[in-house]
């Protein structure tokens, strides 16, 4: 599963990636600390029936087949999104008793959540022995964002374990970040820029809704 990023001429998604605000998940009292970005889950929220219809139609009719869940940009947004929902409910468990369990992976992706939503779903991926890696490049802008000066304020922080393109090797070279390693989240804000957001391994997605 592949969710791809925003358009540049989309203007229903740009409104969607500014609708900031915080809200709740549902999901009983155990959730009631974990607040996720408005707009992205809405999206998510309209799309879920569709993708879970056609990979237990997929999944059913290849069963040797690996389930990979990716994204780009707001596609990382979804899909982080997607990786909770499915742990929530007992899918992405489930699927990890095959011989190949999912390959979560995404790439410039923003912050979905709070801390009690990240925290939440760290814990979740760690009982299940699953691992959400979170590739960022060089000085990507997009990673940093949504921040306590976002309009609609709030708290944010990221999931899943930091994969660094690192800027001393032009992004060929990637470092996975520990525990308490901040790696891209140090970098000086004055370096941040969208160019590296839109070109990864040296592939470009600008204008491409990649």
């Amino acid at each position: 599963v592949a969710f791809r990023g925003t358009r540049d001429a989309d203007a229903g998604a740009w409104m969607i990636n500014f609708d900031c605000k915080q809200e709740g998940l549902v999901g009983g009292d155990a959730c009631v600390h974990e607040r996720v970005h408005h707009g992205w889950h809405e999206a998510w929220r309209q799309l879920r029936r569709r993708v879970r219809a056609a990979l237990e139609s997929l999944l059913a009719a290849l069963p040797g087949y690996r389930l990979v869940i990716t994204g780009h940009s707001i596609g990382s947004a979804l899909a982080t999104l997607m990786i909770d929902e499915w742990l929530d409910d007992g899918t992405l468990p489930t699927l990890s008793a095959r011989s190949q369990p999912p390959l979560l992976l995404t790439f410039a992706g923003p912050r979905v959540g709070n801390a009690a939503f990240a925290d939440a779903l760290d814990a979740a991926l760690a009982r299940h022995g699953l691992t959400l890696f979170r590739v960022v490049n060089q000085f990507d802008l997009i990673p940093r964002i949504p921040n306590p000066s976002t309009p609609g304020g709030g708290e944010w922080q990221h999931a899943g374990v930091q994969v660094w393109l690192t800027p001393e090797s032009g992004g060929a070279v990637a470092k996975v970040c520990g525990l308490g390693e901040l790696c891209h989240e140090a970098a000086p804000s004055f370096r941040l820029n969208m160019q590296d957001h839109t070109s990864y391994f040296g592939v470009s997605s600008a204008g491409s809704g990649c």
